[in-house]
């Protein structure tokens, strides 16, 4: 006898259960994906940089079709009083110490940590340190305005004076100035006390101090030996070198007021002046440089050293979506800025950067970002109140009244009250 076949059963019931299977996964993958909802994003900025901002939120919403970037162009002054419900993500510099206190801002922590793509050790050094506070961090720095030195090439040229380089001297810096100047035609190789900020660039070069410790400062050092050399070393430019007018003949050549340097300047009578590197070509002056110039590092003395701002950006406390507003800072701080040096190294020594700027002034950012001695925001407020009492020893020490000794040392008792 043949062998009775076994039932079916148990091979049909497996069929049917994966069929039933196979229809309801079928009947998940119909079901419509929820759409994610929009987002939009209020940032706050300058003014000047509307163009710039624009053609990055353009270029932001294509990589994050689903978030928009609603721009508030603002003046420094209303940008610095911005609070929390005013945008999302602000541009910062002034101000940081009070929204601390306001709970304007968060924390950034989180994001810093778990983001493998914001690479923190790409920042130059103590960019992202000037935002920490309390042990957290409250913006990353997106961009850097260093103290540089300007230079006329056409007076250059005219003159048969070399270009200054970017590892020049104070003694480089003299040469250059004396070789361009010819007073009996109003013609000066340097534009000094054309801020009080100007000799400030000198002292730090000779290493001096205005105050204990330029981060962290207790107290002010006005009478500091070094300071009072290079204080009347600059003033030496105009009373031993002759390569700067005093101030009433500036006033007398230029015409101008109390900004007849600049006047000197614009007007192609002064062959070198220092400013910021967002100056280019005049943009910050309120009138355009018409004649051919170049940019350098500060001469240097002892220390090869420059003053530098730094632009960071905060998200509000009170924003909607902090993971999308940390998503358009992080975009932001890779980008090539608009006017100023990038905070990031791969992004100063990116080809992107050294066309957009040009090769002297990529060289020029890179040279003096290594140099640079970063002023805590939140603190600028006591470097304003000293400013003013460092005005008054500038102006007196270039007007010739009193000698560098005698104004710094009456300062700084002052400063002690």
């Amino acid at each position: 006898m043949y062998p009775r076949p076994r039932p079916v059963w148990g091979g049909h019931l497996a069929r049917v259960l994966l069929a039933l299977i196979l229809v309801s996964l079928v009947a998940a993958c119909a079901q419509p994906t929820p759409t994610p909802q929009p987002v939009t994003i209020d940032f706050a900025f300058f003014e000047a940089d509307e163009a710039y901002y624009q053609a990055l939120a353009t270029a932001f919403s294509r990589e994050h079709p689903n978030t928009t970037i609603n721009l508030l162009p603002r003046d420094w002054g209303i940008l610095e009083r911005l609070e929390a419900d005013d945008a999302d993500v602000f541009v910062v510099y002034y101000l940081l110490r009070e929204r601390l206190e306001r709970g304007d801002l968060v924390s950034l922590d989180t994001w810093l940590t778990a983001d493998e793509a914001f690479d923190r050790d790409d920042l130059y050094r103590g960019t992202l340190s000037l935002y920490t506070r309390d042990g957290k961090t409250w913006a990353i720095p997106a961009a850097v305005d260093v103290d540089v030195m300007y230079y006329n090439k056409d007076l250059f040229d005219e003159r048969q004076v070399a270009y200054p380089k970017l590892d020049w001297t104070w003694e480089d810096f003299i040469f250059s100035a004396q070789n361009l100047t010819d007073a009996s035609i109003g013609l000066y190789g340097y534009a000094a006390g054309a801020s009080p900020e100007d000799p400030v660039l000198f002292v730090i070069q000779h290493g001096g101090k205005l105050v204990d410790d330029w981060q962290s400062p207790t107290r002010t050092t006005l009478d500091d030996p070094l300071t009072i050399e290079a204080l009347e070393w600059y003033a030496d430019l105009i009373y031993r070198h002759g390569v700067s007018p005093t101030p009433e003949e500036a006033r007398r050549l230029f015409s101008g007021g109390q900004y007849a340097l600049y006047a000197g300047v614009v007007s192609g009578k002064i062959g070198l002046w220092t400013s910021n590197y967002s100056a280019q070509g005049g943009r910050t002056w309120g009138r355009k440089w018409e004649f051919r110039w170049g940019l350098t590092t500060l001469p240097r003395d002892k220390e090869a050293a420059t003053l530098a701002r730094v632009e960071g950006l905060a998200i509000s406390s009170q924003a909607e979506n902090p993971e999308a507003c940390w998503q358009w800072i992080s975009f932001l701080s890779r980008q090539v800025p608009a006017r100023l040096a990038p905070a990031r190294r791969s992004v100063a020594e990116s080809l992107a950067f050294e066309q957009q700027a040009g090769a002297e002034a990529a060289a020029v950012a890179r040279a003096s970002l290594e140099q640079a001695i970063l002023i805590p925001p939140d603190i600028q407020e006591m470097y304003d109140r000293l400013g003013r009492l460092w005005t008054e020893v500038v102006e007196e020490v270039l007007s010739g009244e009193v000698t560098a000794q005698e104004a710094l040392t009456r300062a700084q008792a002052e400063a002690q009250k």
